[in-house]
Formats: C-alpha cells, structure tokens, sequence
C-alpha cells in the first residue's frame, strides 16, 4: 500500500509538465484567458454536469472539496479528455486536435468519514484554436493563418471537515499560473509584398496564494445544497509580442484580478434511482 500511493504521488507530482489542456470558443479574443473550466466528477458528468450538491463514493468531487469527507480511503482521481473539431467554409478552415489534462487530486482521509486532506492540479481555462482565412490580403491575395493555445492551471491544497454526519466544510488555498501563446501570420501570394508575422506571449504568475471555501448539507434524505466561494486574487501577466518582420520586441508586466467566484447547487432526488439538480456559478468579470 505504502508503494501504491508513492507511486501515484510520483504521478501527480510530473502531470503538470507532462500534460496539457486545450479547447476553447473564446481563444480569439484579444488578451484572453480562454474558456474558463468548471471540473467535474466522474459521477456528476453522469447526471448532466451538476455537482456541487451530489456525494460522489467513485471518484473525487473538484468543485465541492466539502464532499472529500464522504470519501472512504486514499483516493486518485485523474480526469483527461480527448476530442476532434473541423469545420470549413467557403474561403476558411477551423481545425482542433485536443488531449485534454482537466485534473488531477489525491485524498487522505484523515479521520473516516470526518476528516481528510489533499492536493491537486486543475485547469482555470483551456484554450486552443487555429483560423487559417483565404484571400485574406489587404492590396494583394494573401493566406492568413491565426493560432492561439495556452493553459491557466490552479495548484489546490485542501482540507475538508465534518462536525456533524449530514454538514461538511472544504477549505482550500489556490495558486494560479500558466502561459497563453498565439500567432498570426499573413503570406501574400504577390511575392512584392512582404509576409508579416506577429507572436504574443502571455505568462501568469499569482503574486500569491488565495483562498476559499465550500459547504455541503442534506435538508433531507433526499435534498442536498451545496455552496463554494473563491476569493479574489491578484496575478502578474508578463506579456512579451514580437514582430519578426518589423524585428521588434515589447515586453509589458500588468497585475490582473481574478474577482469572487461564487457557486451554489442543489439536488433533489425523488426516487431511488432518479436525481434533479442544477449548479449555478457566478464571476464578476470587469
């Protein structure tokens, strides 16, 4: 047993470099962190997406670490993904290739079914997506070839704590970090004209650790609630764009706030085998 959790301490620890995330319907926008993750659990992807308010006995639940005392014995979970996107029009191509890495945690229960504590690697958002627009020139036909991948991930250290059977509370400390890349290139079929390529980079840094917390309570046999808050937190991006037909570089730092993330969910299960529920999650973006 002692090799078995060396061993996949081993794994969790090398996940970070060794995966990425990808995907994303946002990746263009100017500055952008990609489409923001919400993790779930094995089970919760079962019912429909939602689990904030669900116990989850397969796997752990990285939405509501409140729900870890539920947990039996020493788990790993790992969540990946993989999926396939084209699509063409008259004069554009969208293609994306993605293996996704969309986290990974490790839970010791501490005290069964009171106590347990953990740690773990989550994607924030995940971003990748290529456009490549024909005839695209300005005074010359041109092919113009648009790009843009990267990944935020969170660093999680949890602790969750049950002081009574139907009432549990998660608290967690959250590190973000991760780089955002994309290129644009414009070759001219009109050899006069000389092609343009332009590359952005964008590296986060959290200034520091920040925190949350999360809750889990049964109304009843057969209604649940479940509540999670994130505080903010202050990142520094270093941005670094560079034109290699203009030979030019520019670097800037900014600081960037992440603002208050809260989520609330709530299941109803009627019958034995049949569970309403639903997460509502909220993000004050500026």
């Amino acid at each position: 047993m002692k090799k078995t959790k060396t061993f996949l301490l081993i794994i969790l620890l090398c996940l970070p470099s060794l995966s990425f995330g990808e995907s994303s319907v946002f990746a263009l926008v100017p500055r952008s962190i990609g489409e923001h993750h919400y993790p779930y659990s094995v089970a919760a992807l079962g019912r429909g997406g939602f689990s904030m308010a669900v116990v989850d006995s397969v796997s752990l639940n990285q939405m509501n670490y409140a729900l870890w005392t539920h947990v039996p014995r020493t788990t790993f979970t790992l969540n990946v993904g993989y999926q396939g996107l084209e699509s063409k029009t008259t004069g554009t191509k969208i293609g994306s290739v993605d293996g996704s890495f969309l986290g990974g945690f490790l839970a010791i229960p501490v005290i069964k079914k009171k106590m347990s504590v953990g740690f773990g690697i989550q994607p924030k958002s995940v971003n990748n997506q290529g456009f490549i627009l024909k005839d695209a020139g300005v005074g010359a036909r041109a092919v113009q070839t648009i790009k843009s991948k990267g990944t935020l991930s969170e660093v999680q250290l949890v602790a969750a704590y049950s002081p009574i059977p139907d009432f549990s509370l998660g608290f967690f400390a959250y590190y973000i970090l991760g780089k955002i890349q994309d290129n644009t290139r414009i070759d001219y079929l009109d050899l006069s004209y000389s092609d343009i390529s332009v590359s952005n980079e964008y590296h986060f840094y959290g200034k520091g650790p920040s925190f949350g917390v999360s809750g889990f309570l049964r109304l009843t046999p057969r209604l649940t609630i479940g509540a999670r808050a994130k505080l903010p937190t202050v990142i520094t991006v270093y941005t670094q764009q560079e034109s290699i037909t203009a030979q030019k570089t520019v670097k800037e730092y900014q600081d960037v706030t992440f603002p208050l993330n809260l989520t609330v969910g709530l299941a109803w299960q009627p019958f034995e085998r049949f569970v309403i529920g639903g997460d509502v999650d909220f993000i004050q973006w500026k």
